[in-house]
């Protein structure tokens, strides 16, 4: 094969490849130019020697020539397809399928939002999808308005044009969900501009303001305005001293308005003064305003018999006295008990100079331990402070609806007993109790870890005393205080992630027994959760991520090391 020859077939091979890329529009072109070069390559062939002469360096070429002719006579035979044919080709495409599939479905599913949104909006439905239902009504509100028998109107005051903000947005998720609950409890907008007289036909004096409410009992005439004071709650930074509002307490004053207008007697609350007593917290106060109970500040003295207690209040309070009582105060204290009284008593830590308080206390089988208690086992205190006591709860009325679900917290508090000797009209039941290796330390102690002489436990942090006699039952609880005014009561411990504002709420609806109600809904706080583990799952959970987690990532990366090598 000479030059010619194989420039020719490299010519050949050359338009086989420029044909592959030529645009439609030049096909015809591009086929007539195959079939010339077809039979330039067939004259080649004739006059080429015979194939056992061939060099190795001539096999080659003509293999390719003879693939190019080949794919040449290919082209020119197969039928020109058309762009309407390639556009319907596609469209029946698997590719094409599955595409136009996913999208059906996104159309489909995006209607199916829009549908249930609307449906939701127009009947006015309202799903809380938070954890804890933050966003519901609690199940305390609930039972009141279950009992409501009267007709209830709840007025918000708003302005019309503001009546889609987001302030009536938000608290409307809430009042909204009353008349739920009870067909005999209504809702209402009044706007105060075009009704500027309407709360004092309905006797509030105040000057209202807006997102303020009014309720009002039809059956009994009586009224009451919460004000927007009332609900919002503010912290002052003192930075920019600029209030900032942390929380919303609606339900709770809400709760509060409709007791108070359905209760015909309110019910009093005696605090006993004039033996350095610890003044009631800010919570406990709180609790007991919400709860229409009006509490008064009293001495003893002031009282002659016990008679007069009886008639002054529902029952009494004895918050951490540091000096002690006098004989008649004690003997009165004790013909209010026998004749049916009520009291709680928080102890005081210091109680050694205490002799008559302790011995009225024993007289009712209760003992003080001296001192501060620690708790020997992890599960029952905070992490690392085992002076911050977890106490397990005995089942009764005053632990049901906390025991097994919430923590209650006891900081820094002395011990409880209960004595073996008690007479045969006293009955003491435990509510509250330490673990059997926790021990008692005094104050003047050096060091926290147990010593030999040092009281152990079990000890109990809360009792319940009834006094019963053939006419009256008197009531007492008896909760162990702590040191410097701590208490189990403290406003660190009474919000609602702990047990403690339970316990206090349950206490007094036991002490007022079915003459009112307590309200112990918390506000809505804006600010995030607070966990808290004893200090044995706080342990466990340390050795989970420092060393169970990452010994899980070693395994499984030696794992996937082996199994990728085994299919190698």
């Amino acid at each position: 094969m000479d030059e010619k020859d194989i420039k020719l077939d490299a010519d050949v091979v050359s338009a086989k490849n420029e044909t592959e890329k030529l645009p439609e529009d030049i096909e015809k072109k591009v086929e007539e130019t195959s079939s010339d070069i077809k039979d330039v390559v067939e004259k080649a062939s004739e006059k080429a020697p015979d194939n056992k002469n061939e060099s190795d360096d001539e096999k080659p070429v003509k293999k390719v020539v003879k693939k190019a002719a080949k794919a040449g006579e290919g082209d020119s035979n197969r039928p020109k397809e058309k762009v309407g044919e390639k556009i319907g080709k596609s469209y029946t495409s698997r590719k094409f399928k599955g595409g136009a599939y996913s999208v059906v479905l996104s159309v489909i599913a995006i209607v199916v939002v829009i549908v249930v949104n609307l449906i939701f909006t127009k009947l006015d439905i309202n799903i809380d999808l938070t954890d804890n239902h933050k966003y519901d009504i609690h199940q305390e509100t609930k039972d009141l308005l279950a009992n409501v028998t009267d007709d209830i109107t709840i007025y918000y005051l708003i302005q019309s044009a503001n009546e889609n903000d987001t302030q009536t947005e938000y608290f409307s998720r809430f009042f909204k969900q009353y008349p739920k609950e009870n067909a005999n409890v209504k809702v209402e907008y009044k706007d105060p501009v075009l009704y500027p007289g309407f709360a004092k036909e309905k006797g509030i004096a105040d000057e209202v303001m807006e997102h303020s409410f009014i309720v009002e009992n039809k059956t009994n005439g009586k009224t009451k305005y919460v004000g927007y004071r009332d609900i919002i709650q503010t912290e002052l930074d003192y930075t920019t001293y600029q209030s900032t509002i942390t929380g919303f307490d609606i339900e709770g004053q809400l709760d509060s308005a409709i007791l108070y207008c359905t209760t015909q007697t309110l019910p009093v609350a005696l605090n006993v003064t004039g033996h350095g007593e610890q003044m009631l917290g800010s919570s406990q106060t709180s609790l007991l305003e919400r709860s229409n109970i009006s509490v008064v500040d009293t001495k003893l003295i002031t009282y002659s018999s016990y008679t007069q207690l009886l008639d002054a209040c529902n029952f009494m309070i004895i918050n951490q006295p540091s000096s002690d009582f006098t004989d008649e105060e004690i003997q009165l204290l004790k013909d209010y008990m026998t004749n049916g009284g009520r009291l709680l008593i928080n102890t005081g830590i210091d109680s050694e100079t205490l002799t008559n308080f302790r011995k009225f206390l024993e007289y009712y089988s209760v003992g003080l331990v001296d001192g501060i208690v620690f708790e020997g086992d992890s599960n029952f205190c905070l992490y690392n402070r085992p002076f911050m006591l977890i106490p397990s709860m005995y089942l009764s009325d005053i632990t049901t609806n906390i025991r097994n679900k919430k923590l209650v917290i006891a900081p820094y508090v002395a011990g409880l007993t209960v004595l073996s000797e008690k007479r045969d009209e006293v009955s003491v039941t435990k509510l509250l109790y330490t673990s059997d290796t926790s021990y008692s330390k005094a104050l003047t102690a050096e060091v926290f870890q147990k010593e030999d002489g040092d009281p152990i436990g079990k000890f109990y942090v809360g009792v319940q005393v009834e006094e019963t006699n053939t006419e009256n039952t008197g009531k007492m609880l008896v909760y162990s205080s702590g040191y410097q005014g701590n208490s189990i009561f403290n406003d660190a411990y009474m919000a609602d992630t702990y047990g403690n504002v339970d316990l206090f709420s349950n206490s007094i609806d036991y002490l007022v027994d079915g003459v009112a109600k307590t309200v112990s809904v918390e506000a809505f706080s804006a600010a995030e959760d607070v966990l808290s583990f004893t200090q044995a799952r706080a342990s466990r959970l340390a050795l989970i991520m420092i060393f169970a987690v990452p010994l899980a990532f070693i395994v499984i990366g030696i794992l996937v090391v082996v199994m990728r090598k085994r299919k190698q």
